[in-house]
């Protein structure tokens, strides 16, 4: 019976021990219940100061229950000092709560620096800075006229002229161009699924000069265009079966064609004009021709590679005077020549910024001349020659619609062979051109229209009633 009672109040020790460690599983619970509580202010991220203060309140929740320990030893375990320890790491899961407070800094509530940034726009990118290199069309890339980059710096915008040698720009464009002084006109519009150009403009030769008609046609897929100027007289005698064909200077025919590949465009073109007056007889089957003209080809590729434009091309031409007698005999006029040259034009984006930049190009070719031999008169000769020319253009915006625009250039030439067509002599010879030329303009432009003009080298010639404004055009945009 001793030893039974021991057993006895053993197993009933241990069924107070088992009674008891449900309620040490309870209190976890609670604790869980009460985590909530603090995450409640997290819910209410539009108010910073709100969220920071709450942050205090949790840390001293959590400091109660670190001193609850502390009165954990004064207590019989029956009073369950064992929940305390159990909540301290029930409160090391409560931060759990504290990841809203985390994820405030991201939406810029707790930091004031980083809610001011979010606020600002993109910084303006500096000149000075590496990333200022174009990459898109700048304030500077509308459509420009005649006074705008007369030195053909590459990577400038485009202007009319440069519509007409590589058409497939056309596509796209919606504008109308006049220049009173240069008297021309261009619009462009939407056409058939692309877009046309009709030009109002004139052709220009040694000695007389003749309006022309500029046609053009751009898609997604190639870019047409044509210039065309007439000038031809038709006579004929029936009694005497005489008939006379005469064409005058400035009489011109001009092909432009252009296909973009991405970043490049591969362009091509050819062109005839009658320099001086030219003639074709049939006298009763005895036939004459004299002809001086001046024959252009040119084909090529541009593109661009970041900062750098580059245009590659190839370049024909053919000046003189030719003439063909009844017997079918030809001769040639002194100086007459063939010329073929390979040429590559930079242009290099070295400073811009939101507000201004400048291009610096070099223009260069190489080539051969070829002088046509004159019967026993002159000997043919042939000349290799070679072009450097150094460029700048520059640009600013000096208010919201007023910009002014600059450049300088100047050539190195350099030429060798016999071109004398007289004797063996040969030469070489190294040359800048007698002078640095530059020019300036100004461009005063709303959204949808501008006025542009280069200016004279001598503004003060106004005071005496001369045109300072040279090459003045309007644009319409649409």
């Amino acid at each position: 019976m001793n030893i039974s009672k021991p057993l006895v109040l053993c197993f009933f020790a241990a069924a107070l021990v088992f009674a008891q460690a449900p309620a040490v599983q309870v209190a976890p619970p609670q604790v869980q219940v009460q985590a909530p509580a603090p995450a409640a202010p997290a819910q209410v991220p539009a108010k910073a100061p709100a969220q920071v203060q709450v942050a205090p309140p949790q840390v001293q929740v959590q400091t109660p229950a670190q001193a609850a320990p502390a009165q954990a030893p004064a207590k019989a375990p029956a009073q369950a000092p064992t929940p305390a320890p159990a909540q301290a790491p029930a409160q090391v899961q409560v931060p759990v709560a504290a990841e809203p407070i985390a994820q405030i800094p991201l939406e810029g509530t707790s930091s004031p620096d980083s809610s001011e940034i979010a606020v600002l726009p993109p910084p303006v990118p500096s000149s000075s800075s590496a990333e200022t290199k174009p990459s898109g069309k700048t304030i500077f890339d509308s459509v420009r006229g005649h006074a705008y980059n007369p030195y053909s710096t590459v990577g400038a915008a485009s202007t009319v002229g440069d519509l007409i040698r590589v058409p497939s720009d056309i596509l796209g464009q919606k504008f109308l161009y006049v220049s009173p002084i240069a008297q021309i006109g261009y619009t462009a519009f939407d056409l058939a699924g692309g877009s046309a150009m009709l030009g109002l403009s004139n052709s220009v030769a040694e000695q007389g000069r003749l309006s022309a008609l500029v046609l053009g046609y751009a898609n997604s897929i190639f870019g047409l265009a044509i210039k065309y100027s007439v000038d031809k007289e038709f006579t004929s005698e029936d009694k005497s079966n005489v008939s006379v064909r005469t064409t005058n200077p400035a009489d011109n025919i001009e092909l432009y064609l252009s296909l973009p590949f991405g970043e490049e465009t591969l362009y091509a073109n050819g062109g005839w004009i009658t320099e001086r007056e030219s003639g074709f007889v049939d006298a009763d089957g005895k036939r004459r021709k004299i002809d001086y003209s001046t024959i252009t080809s040119e084909a090529g590729l541009l593109g661009s590679r970041g900062a750098l434009n580059y245009d590659m091309h190839f370049n024909f031409k053919r000046y003189g005077g030719t003439y063909v007698g009844e017997d079918d005999k030809k001769a040639v006029e002194r100086g007459t020549y063939s010329r073929f040259a390979l040429g590559l034009d930079l242009g290099y984006a070295a400073l811009q910024s939101q507000n201004a930049r400048v291009i610096v190009g070099l223009n260069d070719a190489v080539g051969v001349v070829f002088l046509d031999k004159i019967g026993k008169i002159y000997k043919g000769d042939n000349t290799i020659f070679g072009r450097l020319t150094p460029n700048i253009l520059g640009e600013v915006a000096l208010s919201k619609n007023l910009f002014a625009f600059t450049g300088a250039e100047h050539s190195l030439y350099f030429r060798f062979g016999d071109e004398d067509a007289e004797a063996d002599t040969h030469y070489t010879l190294v040359k800048n051109n007698l002078e640095t030329v530059a020019f300036m303009g100004i461009r005063y432009q709303k959204p949808n229209w501008a006025i542009e003009s280069e200016l004279s080298t001598n503004p003060f010639e106004a005071f005496v009633g001369e045109n300072i404004l040279i090459n003045l055009g309007g644009f319409i945009y649409f």
